[in-house]
């Protein structure tokens, strides 16, 4: 990048590593400074976190738990992995109110699941049935979930993949998709 400037010393000490700076400009005088950590970003204890339509989502507790966090930093728990599972994916909808995640199993299959950000209601699997390997793919800004069904799930049959999508509280539509091409 360019240079911005040097410095002499931080006042309190270096950054530590990771601390996000911000170059500040005023009256002609600039100047770069640890930006202030977002309360928003994952919290210490969690990682991956992901925000959309308000709502920002992280796994913690290694990946066992999704929590909400709020603005100002509060957690509330609103899912936890299924039984001998990690989650790897929470992605809140457009709009904020839901929710689309990825577990992995003990056989180091994924399943894709559907439900309320405030934790409401459980969650749901989608691309067919839970037994089946599908991936959380994102969503559309309509407000629709895209999942990829890729095969059967732990000691499950061969079953063609498809790609589709989700309307939250709806069925399961297939799009005319090459699973390949997602």
């Amino acid at each position: 990048g360019t240079e911005l400037g040097t410095s002499f010393g931080w006042p309190g000490g270096a950054p530590p590593a990771g601390t996000d700076l911000m170059v500040r400009d005023e009256r002609g005088i600039t100047t770069v400074e640890a930006a202030p950590p977002d309360p928003a970003q994952a919290p210490e204890g969690c990682e991956a976190a992901a925000g959309a339509g308000g709502t920002r989502l992280a796994l913690c507790n290694g990946g066992v738990e999704i929590v909400r966090i709020d603005p100002a930093g509060a957690r509330t728990p609103v899912a936890v992995a299924p039984a001998a599972s990690v989650w790897t994916r929470a992605l809140p909808s457009p709009d904020g109110r839901w929710m689309l995640t990825e577990a992995a199993n003990e056989c180091g299959k994924s399943e894709a699941r559907l439900g309320s950000t405030d934790g409401s209601g459980g969650l749901t699997a989608v691309v067919g049935d839970a037994l089946a390997e599908g991936h959380a793919v994102g969503w559309l800004p309509d407000g629709r979930a895209v999942t990829q069904l890729v095969g059967g799930g732990c000691g499950q049959a061969a079953i063609p993949p498809r790609v589709s999508v989700t309307e939250p509280g709806g069925d399961d539509a297939e799009l005319p998709i090459s699973p390949r091409g997602v």
